[in-house]
């Protein structure tokens, strides 16, 4: 049962949050303490942690042997219950004070209780704050009723029922748009939603304050093939839909996604193209530059975005970058642009290599270290003189000239090996793994 106070407590008002830059500046420098001297989890602790996230907290002795720490915001409740011989977490339940009542708080898999595992499993709080502030979060910017007797407003959005909605979505557009990838919903005793392959993340959709407090933030759904508003009354303010890749590696054509949706990235970074691997002549067909990104903003019509967003992302994963490790090309590096060349010079190039080697192996040839009996008979003046049969029993030596280079031509969206072979962004990953195989065989 849900402490009466506390649900009284839930439902007062709450001030709109400040938006000055020493209120700002000071909850970032909290939320770095938090994350790198996170404390132990202790009741005291814990308490204190409610505090800077501006929650109310009080505690109650339920029993002899259990006492209870109850914080509630406008829609949250959660009771946490400690014993009181070792203060070791007892008990931990999450109660809505808002019509919807499904929220889920569990793990993906175990269905472990999240808010009970980040206060038992961990040694630290680190875990547990992340969670507290991902729902304070929704509470904060969910645009509901609370309180009976209230006219009902016209603008609304429950962000625990859209969260929670959010990944039956996902399924149904990577059905239409046929993206293989798996959604769990909270994942390691954190709340979110994962895209995974293979059991392996790949990248999480969350739910984000944003630094515009007036930021417009609708409910967008996925229904009858589409994203779709249904109402823009559906609406709150001041969060964002983010989209962020685990791929530290992770880069984008610079104009391919508008900067203003790019939430982290360096422009100052970009991938230098430069083939170092001799084997193979190398055109930089790119049209833009490559920069380092991770993370999107997809909120709103964005969020169409994420199709385009995860199709590079399996490109740059499995063929783009592999294709430049082949090729030997170097890590990004601070403050050089991007080199380019042409097909045509490309092709000259290729052509001046090769007449270079056909060159060098002829002058080789005449410039090679005769041998002791040749010596010899020079020295003596005498020509040698063989029968026919001596010059046919001879081995044949021939000149093993190395096999002619194939030319590469590298685009954002396609990757060219020769005149016959090619491969797309468009591709399947069977077609991608043929085509790998095929260059690591041209290359070696």
């Amino acid at each position: 049962m849900i402490h009466a106070e506390a649900r009284q407590r839930s439902q007062t008002p709450h001030s709109p949050p400040m938006s000055d830059a020493y209120a700002e500046t000071l909850g970032q420098m909290i939320c770095l303490l938090q994350e790198y001297k996170p404390g132990l989890v202790t009741l005291e602790n814990i308490t204190r942690l409610c505090k800077t996230l501006k929650l109310e907290s009080f505690t109650d002795n339920i029993d002899n042997e259990t006492i209870r720490l109850s914080t509630a915001s406008k829609i949250i409740v959660i009771d946490m219950d400690f014993h009181k011989s070792d203060k070791q977490v007892k008990d931990v339940k999450l109660v809505l004070a808002s019509n919807f009542d499904n929220f889920n708080y569990y793990n993906d898999g175990d269905n472990g209780n999240i808010l009970f595992n980040s206060l038992s499993c961990f040694p630290n709080l680190q875990t547990f704050y992340y969670n507290l502030r991902f729902l304070t979060t929704l509470d904060t910017h969910s645009n509901i009723e609370t309180e009976p007797g209230i006219a009902a407003k016209r603008e609304k959005l429950d962000l625990f029922k859209y969260f929670t909605e959010l990944p039956e979505y996902l399924r149904a557009y990577f059905k239409d748009i046929s993206i293989d990838l798996d959604i769990k919903t909270n994942v390691d005793n954190r709340f979110g939603v994962y895209l995974t392959h293979n059991d392996k993340a790949v990248a999480q959709v969350g739910i984000e304050e944003c630094q515009d407090h007036d930021h417009r933030f609708y409910e967008f759904g996925y229904r009858s093939s589409g994203w779709i508003n249904e109402s823009p009354d559906n609406v709150t303010t001041g969060v964002i839909l983010t989209l962020q890749f685990y791929d530290i590696n992770m880069h984008i054509p610079k104009e391919a996604i508008p900067h203003d949706l790019l939430l982290d990235w360096d422009a100052q970074r970009p991938y230098t193209i430069v083939n170092h691997c001799r084997s193979t002549p190398v055109s930089n067909d790119f049209t833009s530059t490559l920069v380092p990104a991770t993370k999107f903003n997809i909120s709103n019509e964005n969020i169409e975005l994420l199709g385009e967003l995860l199709q590079w992302a399996g490109w740059w994963q499995q063929i783009l970058h592999p294709v430049l490790q082949i090729i030997k090309c170097p890590a990004p590096a601070p403050g050089n642009e991007t080199k380019r060349r042409s097909s045509s010079n490309s092709t000259t190039i290729s052509a001046q290599r090769r007449s270079s080697a056909t060159r060098r192996r002829r002058s080789s040839q005449k410039g090679r270290r005769p041998s002791m009996n040749e010596s010899s008979m020079v020295k003596d003046g005498v020509v040698p003189e063989f029968s026919l049969s001596e010059v046919m029993s001879q081995p044949v030596l021939e000149d093993e000239d190395p096999s002619e280079p194939v030319d590469l031509a590298l685009n954002e969206e396609y990757i060219q090996l020769g005149p016959g072979s090619r491969c797309d962004i468009h591709m399947g990953v069977h077609e991608w793994q043929e085509f790998l195989t095929k260059l690591k065989g041209c290359v070696a």
